[in-house]
């Protein structure tokens, strides 16, 4: 099965700091239970939907400018740097990545010596990456098998989605900035 789209989109998909960007857009729109009641308890009805956080909309922006759009040309730059949020940041420079290949494997010194074992991840955060994990993977498949109508959040970062990856330059912004 070969998958639609951009080729840079399929290597996106392979690139592990991508991954996570996504990963933090998941986490927005299929949070934990805790999460999701946070939300509705904040949220008044007939008020208007909070803006996207600033940590999702600089995932998506991070994802699109710093990771794809690169890749397409080697020869864009911005005029000004952009503000990330710096846990966006943190993530797509590779930091979660790091964490996760620290609790697989053992990780050695220049020297030979271990300077990390999976042993250092307690049971609780291994616990933790596992239902993200499976929240992740339930998403997704209903995603594919009944469409987008399992997160009222959907409609807004499939639509900054597709402004995003639109022939003109655009960066979503977060009211909260």
């Amino acid at each position: 099965m070969r998958c639609p789209g951009p080729p840079f989109l399929l290597r996106a998909t392979r690139d592990h700091r991508c991954k996570q960007l996504v990963g933090i857009i998941l986490d927005y729109i299929s949070p934990d239970t805790d999460e999701f009641i946070r939300r509705l308890k904040e949220w008044k009805i007939g008020e208007k939907q909070p803006p996207i956080p600033p940590m999702v909309a600089d995932a998506m922006n991070l994802l699109r400018h710093e990771k794809i759009r690169r890749w397409e040309s080697t020869n864009w730059w911005w005029a000004e740097d952009p503000q990330y949020d710096k846990t966006a940041l943190n993530v797509a420079d590779g930091k979660r990545d790091r964490e996760k290949q620290r609790a697989l494997y053992v990780e050695l010194c220049q020297n030979g010596e271990v300077a990390a074992t999976p042993e250092q991840v307690t049971k609780e955060q291994a616990n933790e990456e596992y239902e993200r994990a499976r929240r992740f993977d339930s998403s997704v498949r209903d995603l594919v098998e009944r469409g987008p109508n399992f997160s009222s959040d959907y409609d807004r970062i499939e639509n900054a989605f597709r402004v995003l990856f639109s022939e003109s330059i655009v960066f979503i912004e977060s009211q909260e900035k």
